[in-house]
């Protein structure tokens, strides 16, 4: 094969995200992954053939291949795709308030909260209340917040002993002088950053701090090779959030996002939301202030229904939430002890 033959139809298949270069190398045997020298890209061989083949849907040039299974790729312009690609996720998710650290994803949330409201809204959003296990983490978690923020931290099981919500270490602290003091008589439990100074007080559970979420992943990775998690219709973006929460505290967390649990508002809509769900979920649809009265949190018309047989039947006389049924689309009403996944809009 001469340098410059193109071969139709190849394809490198860039699986994470990744620092754009212009060329790189791999070696293997056939149908063997092998990770990029450069970046996170990776490239897979192929043994239709018999011959080490590395394919692009769009292109690839400058390829050789032997029996030694090595095949060296110089992409071009294919590369300015991809990283357009790439840059627009991570717009995509600075621009809504995400920041990253040690391959982590963080999100100030300024709308105050007590500590254990925090805690349930970080967690239903598939994360969790952030911790600050060093001086660098802590340096980097004062720098996204605004005000005295709420951590992950709590000694609620045993005074005096403090432990992360994630289970880590407790091997750093950076407490206040004299703190902490578990000063009141229902005592101090919950752990506080405080803002500028970025040391840190035992605090009471009926106080109402701003705070800070955690993800153990980085989601601009992660979205490179499972897609954006946004989704849009209609000039509004919505988010399917996996993790299952109580109604009230799904509407909660929607809110911390700066947005609503989605309104199921026409029959186009609501076949839209179901696309993007994987199981039943909660709509920002309620009937809690008048039985039978059904309306949306946004306060749009309620004009449009897609009830289920039989339903809305307030089953035990208390059933004020809506669900949108996975896979069948028809709604139901459900109680507030339930859990689902829900839609943020």
């Amino acid at each position: 094969m001469d340098k410059g033959e193109i071969i139709s139809g190849v394809s490198i298949k860039i699986l994470q995200h990744f620092d754009i270069t212009e060329t790189w190398s791999f070696e293997g045997n056939a149908g063997q992954s092998s990770a990029s020298k450069f970046g996170n890209a990776c490239a897979e061989f192929q043994d239709s053939t018999g011959k080490a083949v590395c394919t692009n849907t769009t292109g690839i040039y400058n390829l050789k291949a032997d029996g030694e299974y090595e095949a060296e790729c110089f992409v071009k312009a294919d590369l300015s795709v991809l990283k357009a690609e790439a840059d627009a996720i991570e717009q995509e998710f600075s621009g809504d308030g995400y920041k990253f650290y040690g391959g982590h994803t963080f999100r100030y949330i300024p709308i105050k909260a007590t500590w254990k409201n925090a805690k349930a809204v970080c967690e239903a959003l598939g994360g969790h209340l952030a911790t600050s296990t060093s001086a660098e983490k802590n340096a980097f978690l004062l720098s996204i917040v605004s005000a005295a923020s709420w951590l992950g931290g709590t000694d609620e099981e045993t005074e005096g002993v403090w432990k992360w919500v994630t289970g880590e270490a407790w091997s750093y602290t950076n407490w206040n002088k004299a703190q902490p003091d578990n000063a009141f008589a229902e005592g101090e439990h919950y752990l506080q950053l405080y803002y500028p100074a970025g040391n840190w007080n035992d605090a009471r559970a009926v106080v109402a701090l701003g705070y800070i979420c955690e993800w153990d992943y980085d989601m601009r990775e992660q979205a490179a090779s499972t897609g954006n998690p946004y989704k849009f219709y209609d000039g509004h973006t919505f988010q399917y959030i996996k993790a299952t929460a109580k109604w009230s505290v799904a509407k909660t967390a929607c809110e911390a996002l700066g947005g609503h649990l989605a309104t199921s508002t026409s029959a186009g809509k609501n076949e839209f939301l179901l696309s993007i769900i994987g199981a039943t979920s909660w709509l920002g649809g309620t009937d809690e202030e008048t039985e039978g009265v059904w309306k949306w949190i946004t306060g749009e018309t309620w004009s449009y229904a897609n009830w289920n047989s039989g339903e809305p039947n307030n089953s035990g006389n208390n059933e004020p939430y809506l669900e949108l049924r996975y896979p069948a689309g028809v709604w139901n009403d459900e109680s507030p002890s339930a859990t689902r996944r829900y839609v943020c809009e």
